[in-house]
């Protein structure tokens, strides 16, 4: 059995707040589909009693304000010392074009070793920088759902419903 060097990637704090991101998200994901598919039978057994269908809806906005929370708190991290170092470690670079590069190259065999990656890799950078970009868009169409009566007296009718797909795809 070999022994492998064990690495700090998060602090508690980190883990934290990372663990908020993720319970709210789950919850927005279930509670989102069952606003949307209120009929199939998952949500029906779940949420069937009377009155579920508006619980639904407060348990996708707890979950979206917990949501924005997170965010909020992520972006005030990021002011932070080591969200300095974080935010520096998590901004694409060329060694980024450089380890996808090698990284094909060994899935494809044309290279025998694996690539040394940095303390991101080019796939933790992808996947945090979606996460970003799916957050501001799902916040945004979220609080035009969320503020419906406002948004139609601001914007066309049209631009809600093209918020709704967005946010639900």
């Amino acid at each position: 059995l070999h022994r492998w060097p064990q690495v700090c990637r998060m602090n508690a704090y980190a883990v934290f707040q990372n663990s908020i991101l993720i319970v709210s998200f789950t919850v927005l994901v279930i509670s989102g589909f069952a606003l949307r598919f209120s009929v199939a039978l998952l949500f029906t057994t779940m949420f069937g009693w009377v009155g579920g269908f508006g619980v639904r809806g407060v348990i996708h906005r707890i979950a979206a304000g917990l949501f924005v929370f997170s965010v909020f708190w992520h972006i005030l991290f990021l002011k932070t010392r080591d969200g300095s170092a974080f935010r520096r470690g998590m901004w694409p670079s060329m060694r980024d074009v450089r380890e996808f590069w090698q990284t094909m190259q060994f899935n494809l065999d044309r290279r025998s070793d694996k690539p040394a990656l940095g303390r991101f890799s080019f796939m933790e950078k992808a996947e945090y920088w979606a996460l970003v970009w799916g957050s501001v868009i799902m916040v945004i169409t979220g609080f035009f759902l969320w503020f419906d009566n406002l948004a139609v007296r601001l914007f066309p009718k049209g631009c809600l419903d093209v918020m709704l797909v967005i946010h639900f795809y």
